[in-house]
């Protein structure tokens, strides 16, 4: 009975994280989140607000090829300019908007 419970805990755990990226945007932008496959197929899109924290989870597609690593691109949304991109984020990782490969700038809002 006991190795029957730690083997559900154990799956459950790995479960919760399979197919899921945490995105973090530590930034003062308002940024999309796209997320790609290794393949750079679009699995798909978040908005994330300034210094939150949303967790992506795709869809179990029974694909025959790997979506992992996943691949992180950090639009600005006032002007869709590209801010920066995560590479090689495996399941379950986080993802930092500050910490990808880019300019790490969006423009200002036009008043």
């Amino acid at each position: 009975m006991k190795t029957f419970a730690f083997l559900s805990l154990f799956f459950a755990t790995n479960a919760a994280f399979a197919g899921s990226v945490r995105l973090v945007n530590d930034t003062p932008f308002l940024l999309t989140a796209d997320i790609l496959s290794a393949d750079d197929t679009l699995l798909g899109k978040k908005e994330v607000k300034p210094q939150e924290t949303l967790i992506w989870e795709g869809s179990w597609s029974g694909s025959t090829h790997s979506e992992t690593p996943y691949t992180v691109a950090w639009f600005c949304k006032e002007g869709g300019k590209e801010f920066s991109v995560s590479y090689s984020v495996g399941e379950g990782a986080a993802a930092m908007a500050s910490l990808g490969e880019g300019p790490k700038l969006c423009p200002l809002p036009k008043r």
